[in-house]
């Protein structure tokens, strides 16, 4: 394992915990009919979202699983890269609802990690990102080589079509955690498909270390035939 570390919970675990007690208090009769709706609300974004992650793991992980050649170590990192911002929004509101002194199960420290994943994941973007461009350094690096000469061979790496092609091959685009239609526009979808990708790599070094980030760059580099 990596020497860097996320704060993690267990995601789908603790999110059908919350799903569970919602509806034990939306059954109650004392429960006013708007928040009763409310509660619906959230049960149905909740349960979209746990449906989400059942696709990740019977859909994603066996196909990056393939590609990499060992497994990841904790799940909870995988779904977290896989969530984007639109899910922050029920975490947030149920954990604004019950901070009010009501009773409930899931304590708000939890809540509070939940409604942080989307940046958490965000993070781990970052970190793939600067990963990727390390590994690739140590890579192409050769004592002697002009700055002409890293950059031509670096070229053949991390092109955001490069990062978005291998997250079509993974499908994170089609079973990313998101509770919105996503935005359809062709500069947004290869940002979007290159920040997925990148909180992948950003998973494999914090799991692994740099020296699997080298050792995955071939996912991301083009074939000679396509390089100009």
């Amino acid at each position: 394992m990596g020497q860097y570390e996320i704060t993690t919970i267990e995601v789908e675990k603790n999110i059908t915990s919350l799903v569970q007690e919602l509806k034990k208090i939306q059954n109650t009769p004392q429960l006013k009919k708007k928040t009763n709706k409310k509660f619906e609300g959230w049960i149905q974004q909740l349960e979209k979202i746990l449906n989400q992650i059942s696709d990740i793991k019977d859909k994603i992980l066996p196909t990056i699983k393939e590609d990499l050649g060992y497994p990841f170590s904790n799940i909870d990192h995988i779904i977290i890269a896989m969530m984007r911002p639109s899910i922050k929004k029920p975490f947030e509101e149920i954990r604004e609802h019950f901070s009010k002194g009501t009773d409930f199960a899931i304590s708000l420290d939890t809540l509070g990690i939940l409604e942080n994943s989307p940046e958490v994941a965000k993070t781990l973007a970052w970190i793939g990102d600067s990963a990727i461009k390390y590994a690739i350094f140590l890579d192409i690096y050769q004592p002697g080589m002009s700055t002409e000469e890293l950059h031509n061979k670096r070229k053949s790496y991390e092109e955001d079509k490069n990062l978005a092609k291998l997250c079509g091959s993974w499908n994170l685009f089609d079973y990313m955690i998101d509770l919105n239609p996503p935005d359809q526009k062709a500069k947004t979808v290869k940002k979007i498909k290159g920040t997925l990708t990148e909180a992948i790599f950003g998973v494999i070094f914090i799991e692994k270390d740099i020296a699997e980030v080298q050792k995955a760059l071939h996912l991301i580099k083009k074939s000679d035939q396509e390089n100009p």
